[in-house]
C-alpha cells in the first residue's frame, strides 16, 4: 500500500492483493489524498474494484465480442457491432484502461459523433458502447458503467423526413418509377416506396412470398452483405433482425400491377430458390451496392437531388403519416416498433397532429355559429 504525490496536488495509490496491483489518481490535499486513499484500499479489499479495471478497451471490445455479440446476434448486428468498434470506438478508446474511462470521456466522445452523424446513429452507437460496458459490470471486470447519464443531443439540421422531397416532387417521383425502362430495377423502386420494405428484405423476396390472390407481400428472410471474421465482404440469406421485422402486409396497387408485371416478364428465373431479383451478369442476387449505384444513375436521368436508396422507406413512412394512418400500423407495415415510428418521424406526425387540431377547430367553430 503506498500513496505517491506526483506534483500538482496530484497522488497516485496503490493497494496490491493476492498478487494483483491496483491503483488510482486522486487530486486534492495530502488530508483528503489520505482519507480517499483509506476508502481505496477498503473498496480492494472488499472487491469492490474488479481485478480487470487494468484491462484496455480493445480487449474488453474484443471480449464482448466473442462472448456475446457472435453467440446472440444475427450477422448483420454483429456487423454493425464490428463497425462501430473498429471504425470509432478504438479510435478513442482501444489503448486506454478501463479505470482511466470516466464518465466526461463518455460524453465528450458521444457529443464529437453528434457533430458529424444524425441523432438516431448517435443513439445506435451509444447503445452499443453502453452495453459493452454494461457487460464488463455484469462479468465483474468494472464496478461501474461510465455510460450512465450520458446526453444525447439533437442537432437543429438532424435529417426531417418530411421535408426529404416536396408533394410534388414525390408525385414526380412515382411517375419516374413507373416510366423506368428496367423492370427489374422498376420493381425494386416501387416495392422500396410502395410498402416500405428495408433493402434487404426486398431483395431476399421469392416467388412463394407475393400472393396475388391476398394481395400481400410475406416478408420472412433478408439478403445480407456483411463481413466476415477474416475482414472479407460476404453475403446470404439470413433472418431478419427482429421478431417485428417478421410481417405479412397488403400491396397497394401501384406495387401489385408493377410486380405482376415484371414476374410475368422475368428473364432470368433462380429455378431453385425463385429469388426475384437476379442480376443479369452475376446470375445472382442484385448487391446492395449495385442497387444504390442504379438508383444514383436513377435520379440523376429524372433530375431529382439526391437521396439514399433507404430514404424510399422514409418516403413510404411519410405518406402513410400524411393520409392519417395511425402509428401502430405504420410501425407493423414497416417491421419497426411504435417507439422507433414515433421518434423517426416526429416531424411528420406533429405536423399532420397539427393540421387535425386546425380541422377540429374550425368544425367546433362551424357548430357553434349555428
Amino acid at each position: 500500500m503506498s500513496i505517491e504525490y506526483r506534483g500538482d496536488s496530484k497522488y497516485r495509490f496503490r493497494v496490491r492483493k493476492d498478487g494483483v496491483n491496483y491503483t488510482q489518481n486522486f487530486f486534492g490535499t495530502e488530508k483528503e489524498a489520505e482519507n480517499e486513499h483509506k476508502k481505496f484500499e477498503v473498496d480492494v479489499m472488499r472487491g469492490k474494484i474488479g481485478y480487470n479495471e487494468n484491462m484496455k478497451f480493445s480487449e474488453l471490445c474484443q471480449l464482448v465480442f466473442d462472448e456475446h455479440t457472435k453467440k446472440n446476434t444475427s450477422l448483420n448486428t454483429q456487423n454493425t457491432y464490428r463497425n462501430f468498434y473498429n471504425n470509432h470506438a478504438l479510435e478513442v478508446f482501444g489503448d486506454i484502461k478501463l479505470n482511466k474511462i470516466k464518465k466526461i470521456n463518455v460524453q465528450k466522445f458521444i457529443n464529437s459523433l453528434t457533430e458529424n452523424f444524425e441523432y438516431n446513429s448517435v443513439k445506435q452507437f451509444y447503445s452499443i458502447l453502453k452495453l459493452t460496458f454494461n457487460k464488463a459490470v455484469d462479468w465483474e471486470i468494472m464496478t461501474k458503467n461510465p455510460c450512465s447519464n450520458i446526453i444525447l443531443q439533437k442537432k437543429e439540421h438532424d435529417k426531417k423526413y418530411n421535408e426529404l422531397l416536396s408533394d410534388t416532387e414525390l408525385q414526380d417521383l412515382l411517375n419516374a418509377i413507373t416510366n423506368e425502362k428496367n423492370k427489374m430495377l422498376k420493381t425494386i423502386y416501387a416495392v422500396a416506396i410502395g410498402m416500405g420494405m428495408r433493402q434487404g428484405e426486398i431483395l431476399g423476396l421469392s416467388l412463394k412470398d407475393i400472393d396475388f390472390a391476398r394481395n400481400t407481400i410475406d416478408i420472412n428472410k433478408q439478403y445480407l452483405w456483411y463481413t466476415d471474421s477474416e475482414g472479407k465482404s460476404a453475403k446470404k440469406i439470413a433472418a431478419l433482425k427482429t421478431k417485428n421485422s417478421y410481417r405479412e402486409i397488403y400491396m397497394t396497387i401501384f406495387v401489385s400491377n408493377i410486380l405482376r408485371d415484371y414476374i410475368d416478364n422475368m428473364k432470368i428465373i433462380d429455378m431453385k430458390n425463385q429469388y426475384l431479383f437476379i442480376d443479369p451478369k452475376t446470375k445472382e442476387i442484385i448487391s446492395h451496392n449495385s442497387v444504390q449505384y442504379y438508383f444514383n444513375k436513377f435520379l440523376k436521368r429524372n433530375k431529382f437531388k439526391s437521396i439514399a436508396f433507404h430514404d424510399l422507406r422514409h418516403l413510404h413512412a411519410t405518406m402513410l403519416i400524411n393520409n392519417g394512418a395511425n402509428v401502430v400500423s405504420i410501425a407493423k407495415r414497416l417491421g419497426d416498433t411504435v417507439e422507433t415510428v414515433s421518434n423517426t418521424y416526429l416531424h411528420s406526425i406533429e405536423k399532420v397532429d397539427k393540421e387535425t387540431v386546425e380541422k377540429l377547430d374550425l368544425y367546433i367553430e362551424k357548430s357553434n355559429t349555428n
